[in-house]
């Protein structure tokens, strides 16, 4: 799957969902996030953020 690809290489995507979507954009966001093992970052309009840690080559480092 590309979004598959795409996080992990990037670990953090931004997803445009279709304006003639019918699902809610949050359940779309639920859905993905549990088929992808990601997490869900934010939900703006029709726009989903997602993360999931590259455990292999982590890109983003987080501050302790």
């Amino acid at each position: 799957c590309m979004l598959d690809k795409a996080l992990i290489v990037k670990e953090l995507i931004k997803i445009n969902v279709m304006k003639g979507a019918t699902a809610p954009v949050m359940s779309i966001a639920l859905d993905l996030s549990s088929k992808l093992k990601a997490d869900v970052v934010q939900v703006v309009g029709k726009v989903i953020v997602l993360f999931r840690r590259n455990k292999d080559k982590p890109v983003i480092q987080f501050k302790k």
